[in-house]
């Protein structure tokens, strides 16, 4: 699945509900600010197990974008994941989500303001690539 955005976009739908959803790439989001409870499906439904067939994720192109935030310590958010992609997030300042636990390859690029904490795995991580970061 493919969401590209616009700048009269402020919140991100509930895609952490779509049970069978394995690769979502989230482009151009201009005016998205963060990404909160309504993006994992927490809102005003019990979701233990957001995005549990999801295998690639790509953030991209998100000009505006500063907080990702964390699910709740019930979610098993992320179970499957296995590629996370986040480029050309320059406002991004917060820490990522830390469980990705059968992450493999994670990119990050152009995040000029990410904070250094990287999110942790088990030992599945294969590849890391980080380039043009600088912790705030």
């Amino acid at each position: 699945m493919e969401l590209q955005g616009s700048k009269y976009c402020y919140k991100l739908p509930p895609l952490g509900q779509l049970p069978s959803l394995k690769e979502l790439r989230i482009a151009k989001f201009d005016g998205l600010l963060s990404a909160g409870s309504e993006f994992y499906g927490n809102g005003s439904s019990v979701v233990t197990e957001s995005f549990g067939s999801l295998e690639t994720l790509r953030i991209e192109n998100m000009s505006a974008w500063e907080d990702w935030q964390h699910p709740n310590e019930s979610n098993k958010a992320f179970a499957v994941l296995k590629e996370l992609h986040i480029n050309s997030c320059p406002r991004l300042k917060k820490d990522l989500p830390v469980n990705f636990p059968s992450l493999t390859l994670l990119v990050i690029r152009d995040c000029k303001k990410l904070i250094s904490s990287l999110p942790t795995t088990s030992l599945a991580l294969k590849v890391l690539n980080i380039d043009n970061i600088v912790g705030t």
